[in-house]
């Protein structure tokens, strides 16, 4: 397995909720992995994105690796800083019958978000591939 690593800015809009974070049980796509955030980390993520209006963003990098297709990226480390921006970029990402009160509040912060949006974040990229060439007794041959 060859392992390419690299910092990067990337949009916001191409990042991806981890779908397998460990803080829950594995979801199937990004909107129950908000969903779940909210559900075991709602508080949390509400504070962290309150805590970003007022001291901007921390300058630790996101950690992701490059989707097979190279167009998003997802977030291995990073995913509550993500939950945080994506919903104060978007408060209707949240469910208004699920979580009415979490819904008004990221609404409020959003007024202050878009006067300074953040678009684009510095990420951490590692982009590994396993180039195939057969198998020797159940195993891959990797180079």
């Amino acid at each position: 397995m060859a392992i390419e690593k690299n910092y990067k800015q990337i949009a916001l809009a191409r990042l991806v909720l981890n779908p397998e974070n460990d803080r829950f049980e594995p979801v199937i796509n990004e909107e129950e992995a908000i969903e779940m955030m909210l559900l075991k980390l709602g508080t949390k993520i509400f504070n962290l994105a309150s805590d970003i209006i007022r001291r901007g963003l921390s300058k630790k990098p996101f950690y992701v690796i490059s989707t097979q297709d190279g167009k998003k990226y997802i977030v291995k480390d990073g995913n509550r800083r993500t939950t945080a921006l994506k919903l104060m970029a978007r408060p209707q990402l949240i469910d208004k019958d699920k979580y009415p009160e979490y819904r008004k509040r990221f609404e409020r912060l959003h007024k202050y978000f878009i006067n300074k949006p953040i678009k684009s974040v510095l990420c951490y990229v590692f982009l590994a591939y396993i180039i195939h060439s057969g198998f020797i007794s159940g195993y891959q041959n990797r180079y």
